[in-house]
C-alpha cells in the first residue's frame, strides 16, 4: 500500500485500501455496504484500492456462493467487484496465465 499511495501521490490523488472477504460478495448487506464505501470514497476523490483480505480468509481453493460468484484471489476479486458496481468495462492487467473470466450480464 505503501509504494501506492506514493505513486497516486505524485500526481496528487489520495488512496484508500479496502480489505474484502468471501462473505463480503455473499451476504447482501456486506455487499451494500461494500458498494456504498466504494461509492462514498469516491465521491471524496479518493481512490479505492481493494484487496483479498489474506488474513481472515481460509480458503485456498475457489469458493462459490449461491450465485456462483468466485472468491480466490485479486484477479477473481476484479471481476467480482466489476459485477458489484455493474461496470460497463474492466480491463485487468494480470501476471497470472490462463486466467480468462466472462461474465454475462
Amino acid at each position: 500500500m505503501a509504494l501506492y499511495e506514493f505513486m497516486f501521490a505524485q500526481k496528487h490523488v489520495q488512496c484508500s485500501q479496502l480489505l474484502v472477504t468471501n462473505e463480503d460478495f455473499q451476504v447482501e448487506e456486506r455487499r451494500e455496504n461494500l458498494r456504498d464505501t466504494i461509492a462514498d470514497l469516491l465521491s471524496l476523490g479518493v481512490l479505492p484500492i481493494l484487496n483479498e483480505n489474506d488474513v481472515i480468509s481460509t480458503g485456498k481453493l475457489p469458493c462459490r456462493d449461491s450465485n456462483g460468484k468466485v472468491l480466490w484471489d485479486n484477479d477473481s476479486l476484479s471481476m467480482l467487484v466489476s459485477i458489484e458496481l455493474g461496470v460497463e468495462l474492466m480491463i485487468l492487467l494480470s501476471d497470472v496465465e490462463g486466467k480468462i473470466f466472462s461474465v454475462m450480464f
